[in-house]
């Protein structure tokens, strides 16, 4: 091309560079090199990303079938490149999200190609009519919230005289967009309600595979959810069809803190009534619980809606519960107990007795908890537990409202006899705490006790400090910290495997933190917490899973701590869906010791200034007897009494205070092991 150019002109063509004697930021240019396994990784998704392209237009021909197995292994093969886990199954594969992998596929245009796809595989007249919606309902029924694209307008509306907030903040889609992403086909697609007929399987199989790898790469990923916001009506309309697609709209949402205070009421609505209409979805629950909160911050309208009219004006799509008293001297539960330790079981715990919780059922007859979990149907049991989660997000952030709504629905005795029933599930009992933890102990807006006390008056000096920090809580958490206790001491060890376990694990040492940190435990209580936290904390102490499946400690021997020959395997420090419990476990451990440490400080300085208090008190007696005496002897005599008692004091009584004035609240326990557990963790 250039020696053709340079015979029709009289100078060659050149590349012109043009330099500025001002350098900008973004003028800076660098040139890196890559490894060749993120040039092969790039170029592997390019040509998956161009198969899916020629697959999109043999459908748009419709051709569907001729290259629709090999489809869904390419899609499952972006699935499991998008995430860290041991699960091979595409459609339930979670774990850890893979940043760069995200970016990849999404500067590659994937999100695009999908949803072309998916838009391609149904029929037009299906899509524009689908649930009943026709262009006039969009604005109503639809959630249309989009960003950055010209075929979207912002609307601002006031808000109406009555107070409703349904049309706060709305995005809407103008009709033009609303109809390109609806459809817009060649006409060739399928009906929704045709999706589920056995001739039309595969191409269900890639719709679900469609939606999975788009939850993939939004996962905690804000760029890319940012992208995929002008497709929320779509994928709205494919909800109830695909269970995939509520996954979507729910990690599209999750965190979201653009989208969670532009959502309005009539959106939210739009799923309770479709949890009306299509019975007891664990995933409809799910999302609703998602727009409860966002980064762990309560949002109270969302809350408050959802209360209203699911809890409240639709108590029938409610699981209910009560709890009966039953009068058991225990014997039952301590033999099961001694039968649990007989078989060499690594954790096993005992069933409180003196309370059994029931729930109804169909046809109005009630049944035990325990045997609801072991005899309903997998479906019913994700539903009850996504239930109680709906309840802790209702009253996170002390919303007094949905507070009292559900302290009618289940109380606090019924709640500490789920966590001490060890026949439940772990992940339940885990539900639980976080409920109780939402509903009881951070039932009102509490300050987080300040342990140490720089400002002391005189008189106020006492040893010991004080019994109790905090007296003014409606709930008497002796029995729940008993609990605690009893369980911190018992499972010391995790296995890095069991998933539910550390679920449980983590929920309850998250409960002692906020017990801990709003002042409910004596002094007595955290000397005695005290080295089973420290016994928890060590995870050398811990069982992990080598390559061949064999559950290994990381110290051979516990007590002359030799390093077991697996001691530096990979699998001790990958992040994975079972790692990450235990070290967030391990995460809120540091928390309470950081808050014992204050506590100390504290009786340090409390014990500092009783020996100078009593060294001054010693002093003045020493002076009132100089002052107060004449010339007799018996008056020397006294004065020289008292010189040695105050002698004494000083010498004998202060050097054996500040010999014990270290040794309160020990972390090392004497032993000196707690500055090589920290340096094991990191």
């Amino acid at each position: 091309g250039n020696q053709a150019a340079n015979a029709r002109t009289p100078y060659p063509i050149r590349t012109r560079i043009i330099g500025s004697p001002k350098l900008h930021d973004e003028d800076v240019l660098a040139m890196v090199p890559v490894s060749a396994d993120e040039t092969d990784n790039v170029l592997m998704v390019v040509g998956q990303i161009a198969f899916l392209q020629t697959y999109l237009d043999q459908v748009k021909q419709g051709d569907r079938n001729t290259s629709s197995k090999k489809v869904i292994g390419v899609l499952t093969d972006m699935i499991i490149s998008c995430s860290s886990s041991g699960d091979n199954n595409p459609l339930t594969r979670e774990g850890i999200p893979i940043a760069a992998q995200q970016d990849l596929l999404r500067e590659q245009n994937i999100m695009y190609v999908l949803m072309d796809l998916l838009k391609e595989t149904f029929s037009v007249e299906e899509d524009e009519t689908n649930n009943g919606y026709s262009d006039e309902d969009d604005d109503d029924d639809d959630i249309d919230f989009a960003s950055g694209d010209d075929e979207y307008e912002e609307e601002n509306e006031e808000e109406s005289s009555s107070g409703s907030t349904s049309s706060r903040g709305r995005w809407r889609v103008s009709p033009r967009a609303s109809r390109s992403m609806r459809g817009g086909g060649s006409g060739n697609g399928i009906r929704l309600d045709d999706l589920h007929h056995p001739q039309h399987y595969t191409t269900y199989t890639i719709c679900r595979l469609c939606y999975k790898l788009l939850r993939q790469i939004l996962r905690s990923n804000s760029n890319n959810r940012e992208r995929m916001t002008k497709y929320i009506t779509f994928i709205q309309r494919h909800i109830g069809y695909l269970p995939e697609a509520t996954d979507t709209l729910m990690e599209l949402f999750r965190d979201n803190k653009k989208l969670l205070h532009h959502i309005t009421d009539d959106q939210i609505f739009f799923f309770i009534k479709f949890l009306q209409n299509k019975g007891r979805v664990a995933s409809f629950i799910k999302f609703l619980t998602v727009l409860c909160s966002c980064n762990g911050t309560s949002l109270p309208k969302n809350q408050t809606f959802i209360l209203k009219h699911l809890v409240e004006e639709r108590p029938y799509l409610l699981v209910p519960l009560k709890m009966e008293r039953t009068d058991h001297s225990g014997a039952a539960e301590k033999n099961a107990a001694a039968k649990a330790q007989a078989a060499g079981e690594e954790l096993y715990e005992f069933k409180a007795g003196g309370a059994a919780i029931l729930v109804a059922v169909e046809g109005g007859a009630w049944v035990s908890l325990e045997d609801y979990m072991q005899q309903a149907k997998e479906s019913q049991v994700t539903y009850f537990t996504t239930l109680i989660e709906l309840y802790s997000n209702l009253c996170l952030g002390c919303n007094t409202i949905a507070i009292q709504a559900i302290s009618k629905i289940i109380q606090y005795d019924m709640l500490l006899a789920c966590i001490k029933n060890a026949t439940l599930p772990a992940h339940l009992r885990a539900s639980f705490c976080d409920l109780l933890l939402n509903l009881c102990v951070r039932s009102k807006p509490q300050k987080p006790v300040n342990f140490v006390n720089y400002t002391r008056l005189w008189m106020d000096l006492r040893a010991g400090g004080p019994a109790v920090v905090r007296e003014n809580s409606e709930y008497d958490f002796h029995e729940l910290k008993k609990f605690i206790f009893w369980y911190i001491k018992n499972n010391s060890v995790q296995t890095v495997s069991s998933w539910s376990r550390n679920k449980l694990t983590l929920a309850v040492v998250v409960l002692c933190k906020n017990l801990f940190a709003l002042g409910y435990f004596a002094t007595a209580e955290i000397h005695a917490i005290l080295p089973d936290l420290i016994g928890l904390l060590d995870g050398r102490t811990d069982i992990i899973t080598d390559q061949k499946g064999v559950k290994k400690r990381v110290y051979s021997n516990t007590l002359s701590r030799s390093l077991s020959p697996d001691f530096h395997m990979k699998s001790r420090y990958e992040k994975t869906d079972y790692s990450i419990l235990v070290m967030e476990t391990k995460l809120n451990l540091t928390q309470v010791l950081n808050m014992v440490c204050d506590f100390r400080l504290d009786l340090r300085l409390t014990e500092l200034l009783l020996i100078f208090k009593q060294k001054m008190d010693a002093g003045k007696s020493t002076d009132s007897v100089k002052t107060s005496g004449g010339s007799s002897s018996s008056t020397d005599t006294d004065v020289a009494t008292s010189s040695e008692s105050a002698q004494g004091v000083s010498v004998n009584f202060v050097e054996r205070r500040i010999d014990n004035l270290f040794q309160i609240l020990n972390l090392d326990l004497g032993a000196g092991h707690f500055v090589p557990i920290l340096l094991d963790l990191v």
